[in-house]
C-alpha cells in the first residue's frame, strides 16, 4: 500500500496503548506523523453504537481530533486512520460466559468468562461482534468536513483478550488504570528505544495471529481464541517497515 506522507491517527482505547506504542511507532514510520487520539472507552461497545452507526462514531472521532488536538493537526493532515481493540471475549459461545453475582468485576481466563450480569455480558459482546466484523471489512473512511472531502486508508487491530493480555502475559483481572499505566511505562523501557527489539517482540510466535489480515479476523472467531494470547497488531507494524 502506497500512502502520500502525512499524519496517521491512531485510535485507542486509553493512554496505556499511546505510552507503549508511541516512540516505536514514530521510528518505524520514520516520514510519517503518527498522531494518538485517545477514546474515553470503547466505542465498539457503547449501547448506542451499531454496526449501521459505527462509520458515523469513527468519523465523529476525527472531528473532535480536528477539534482538540495539540498539534493544531487538521483531518486535511490525515493519509490513514489505525484503530486498536481489545476482543474481551468477543466470539465465544454463550456456554462459556457464567453468572456469579457477588464478584467485583468481570473475570476472564482462557476458557470462560464470568459475570455479574450474563445477559448484559452477552448482549455488550454480541453487539460488539457485530461492530467488529463491519469494521474489519472497511478498506477506507469517506466523509466531508468543513466542505472538503477525505477519503482515508482505514485499518482495525485487536489484541486479545487484552492489551495487557498480550503485551505483559497478564491474566490478573480487574487492573486498575493506575497498574495498566505502570506496564505501559515498563514496556516501553524494556525496549528503551530500540526499535528492533520491539520489531522482534511484537512479531513473536507466542501471541501473533496467523494469515493475512482477513484470515486473522477470522482466527478469533473461531472458539474460544478471542480470550486466548493473540492479537494481528505485527501485520500493521511489518506493512510500515516495508513502505
Amino acid at each position: 500500500m502506497s500512502l502520500k506522507k502525512g499524519v496517521i491517527l491512531i485510535i485507542v482505547e486509553g493512554g496505556s496503548e499511546a505510552v507503549s506504542f508511541q516512540d516505536f511507532l514514530k521510528k518505524i514510520e520514520r516520514e510519517k506523523n503518527v498522531s494518538f487520539h485517545l477514546v474515553e472507552g470503547d466505542i465498539t461497545t457503547l449501547e448506542n453504537i451499531t454496526p449501521k452507526t459505527i462509520e458515523s462514531a469513527i468519523k465523529e472521532q476525527l472531528i473532535k481530533f480536528d477539534e482538540t488536538n495539540t498539534d493544531k493537526l487538521k483531518i486535511d493532515d490525515l493519509v490513514q486512520i489505525v484503530h486498536l481493540v481489545d476482543t474481551d471475549g468477543t466470539y465465544i459461545d454463550k456456554s462459556n460466559i457464567f453468572e456469579e453475582k457477588n464478584i467485583p468485576f468481570i473475570e476472564y481466563d482462557e476458557e470462560k468468562i464470568i459475570t455479574k450480569d450474563k445477559t448484559k455480558t452477552e448482549g455488550r459482546l454480541e453487539r460488539k461482534a457485530l461492530i467488529l466484523n463491519q469494521l474489519s471489512k472497511y478498506n477506507h473512511i469517506k466523509g466531508t468536513y468543513k466542505r472538503k472531502k477525505y477519503n482515508l486508508h482505514y485499518s482495525i487491530y485487536y489484541f486479545s483478550r487484552n492489551l495487557d493480555h498480550v503485551l505483559h502475559n497478564s491474566t490478573k483481572n480487574g487492573l486498575k488504570l493506575s497498574e495498566k499505566m505502570n506496564l505501559a511505562y515498563k514496556f516501553r523501557r524494556r525496549f528503551n528505544g530500540n526499535i528492533d527489539n520491539f520489531i522482534d517482540y511484537m512479531n513473536s510466535e507466542d501471541f501473533i495471529a496467523p494469515g493475512d489480515y482477513e484470515e486473522t479476523w477470522n482466527f478469533i472467531k473461531i472458539e474460544k481464541n478471542s480470550l486466548k494470547r493473540y492479537s494481528n497488531f505485527h501485520l500493521y507494524i511489518n506493512e510500515s517497515i516495508e513502505k
